[in-house]
């Protein structure tokens, strides 16, 4: 069971990456709710295209966009995307959706955007698991600018340990697309 969720994880990955950058429409397989290999098939529309704009209620017109991959560090087992906005006003959305295995009681999963300096770190809080396995995300919303960040980094964090860097589980490098 465990080889056939990778693979449908790296499936959808890729059907996702691709669904955002070319097609419209796109089928994504996944497990079905009982313990039997089969698929189940939904089908999502892409709703815009290279050439048509895309806003946002709070920041307005998006300037542009980036993509990774995120994939496991240090041994960690790890894969998921994160997405970066760029809007007009300067603001930027950034998500992150991450499979790893939960974390330990008094542990818990942070994210980061880091830029060219080492010390400039932006913490995007923690990652939450809604159904209680694998999957894991956090959403960051700010009013500031943050496209010289291009490094995204998942920590595993300590109860406590205030907004200290913790182990890194997880990276990627935010490739910008421009509207």
């Amino acid at each position: 069971m465990k080889h056939t969720f990778t693979t449908v994880t790296t499936i959808s990955l890729c059907i996702f990456l691709s669904a955002c950058l070319s097609s419209r429409t796109v089928q994504v397989a996944r497990p079905s709710e009982n313990t039997q290999p089969a698929v189940d098939i939904t089908t999502f529309s892409n709703p815009v295209s290279r050439n048509e704009s895309v806003a946002d209620p709070h920041h307005g017109k998006e300037s542009g966009f980036a993509l990774t991959a995120m994939a496991g560090v240090n041994g960690k087992l790890a894969n998921g995307v994160a997405i970066a906005h760029y809007f007009e006003d300067k603001g930027t959305i950034v998500s992150i959706q991450l499979n790893i295995a939960a974390a330990k009681d008094g542990e818990f999963y942070a994210g980061w955007l880091q830029g060219q300096d080492d010390e400039d770190v932006v913490g995007l809080g923690q990652l939450t698991s809604s159904t209680g396995n694998v999957q894991h995300n956090v959403r960051f919303d700010t009013d500031k600018d943050l496209e010289a960040h291009k490094n995204v980094v998942v920590t595993l964090q300590k109860d406590g340990n205030g907004a200290a860097f913790g182990e890194v589980v997880a990276t990627g490098i935010l490739k910008q697309t421009k509207r």
